[in-house]
């Protein structure tokens, strides 16, 4: 997807006129993303038609450490995951079945998502005294000990996966990557190997992006769930101001669309998990600003308690649209971004499934139909 935007289109160039070159593989981007060149287009030629700014997937970013982690695990404990594999697929035949009947279905990992082969594990450690009995590869106690620190080591990263999947929005990028920062620090105590010392330097290579894009931190800040209360309290009047000029350029844009209450339906509150976000607890400082009627809410807002975990952001704003009428303006716009193309995706894995080969013959109409009914089961009738 990257590389399809890599030249300007004819009629189209960016926000700043300018156009990067990337690279289509995934090793030449770990390469080249820290310095991408850039090219400067014809001063002259004005498309009058922009590009907004490309960010990347965030799961498929945290993908990416996953699996920088992965390529620094010892030998020993790569040959053990080998054992988990071959336990997993041995289980599927007959004569396991029926040894492993009334134990939970063990999990096969794929290649599409990273904590799959995390469930396999976990999978296999659930079931202890059965597995001895098949006529397979033996797992020894050790080497459970060693997949069980395994599986503490990527537990935050599970987790941030599983919030990311359940609730698109990009006001999760920037806590969650903090979290993750602080999540990994804790554990390095404990379990300082080269795995997680390599997941700690990749979470800083290729996630400290989201905590410098204006358009993340200002989507957390407009959660009042979050507010500012993941900030370090330095930077809390750097974006404090930032906040406020994008106040002020909703102002000018004179944004006045209104949202139908029923678009509020199509969003899920998550719970937000303690080990990742308990580093919120701290005190903050407040910034303090000229006494226009814009700084007014924007510090009566910032000065709000943080609303719980089960409120959904969108119906506080609502609630407050009279009181914090240019950020409820703002919430609509930044906590409806996407920060993750994986929804997207697996409804092309759905529309896979759906329109099969032998079923080719089916109307435009009548498959719209059944994708509406298969993606939408969770909404209330």
């Amino acid at each position: 997807m990257t590389k399809a935007f890599d030249f300007p289109l004819p009629g189209f160039v960016d926000e700043q006129g300018m156009h990067s070159t990337t690279s289509d593989s995934e090793d030449e981007m770990d390469s080249t993303e820290d310095s991408q060149p850039e090219t400067e287009l014809d001063s002259d030629v004005d498309f009058g038609i922009s590009v907004t700014k490309h960010h990347r997937c965030f799961a498929h970013t945290l993908q990416l450490v996953v699996k920088d982690g992965f390529k620094e695990i010892s030998s020993s404990l790569n040959s053990v995951l080998a054992k988990v594999a071959s336990v997993v697929n041995f289980a599927r035949s007959l004569i396991a079945t029926e040894i492993l009947e009334g134990e939970k279905r063990l999990q096969c990992a794929n290649v599409t998502r990273w904590n799959s082969q995390l469930r396999m594990i976990k999978s296999v450690l659930d079931i202890s005294e059965k597995l001895n009995k098949l006529d397979t590869t033996k797992i020894s106690s050790y080497e459970r000990k060693l997949l069980r620190e395994l599986c503490l080591i990527l537990n935050p990263f599970e987790e941030a996966t599983v919030m990311v999947q359940s609730n698109n929005s990009a006001r999760l990028a920037v806590p969650l990557t903090i979290g993750l920062r602080h999540a990994m620090d804790n554990i390095s105590v404990t379990y300082n190997n080269k795995m997680t010392q390599a997941l700690k330097r990749s979470l800083q290579k290729r996630m400290s992006v989201y905590e410098d894009d204006d358009l993340f931190t200002t989507a957390a800040i407009l959660d009042p769930r979050f507010n500012l209360k993941w900030c370090e309290p330095e930077k809390v009047g750097i974006l404090t101001e930032k906040l406020r000029t994008e106040a002020s350029r909703t102002i000018k844009l004179k944004c006045s669309t209104e949202t139908e209450s029923s678009d509020n339906d199509d969003y899920k509150t998550e719970s937000q998990d303690e080990s990742l976000f308990s580093y919120m607890s701290r005190p903050r400082k407040r910034h303090t600003s000229a006494p226009d009627s814009l700084s007014v809410e924007i510090n009566s807002y910032l000065a709000e308690e943080n609303v719980p975990n089960s409120v959904s952001p969108l119906d506080y704003w609502k609630d407050k649209e009279t009181c914090f009428p240019t950020l409820a303006k703002m919430a609509l716009y930044f906590l409806a971004i996407p920060s993750s193309s994986a929804p997207v995706e697996r409804l092309f894995s759905v529309a896979g499934k759906t329109f099969r080969p032998e079923r080719c013959r089916l109307k435009d109409d009548t498959f719209e139909k059944l994708m509406n009914i298969k993606c939408n089961t969770d909404i209330n009738t």
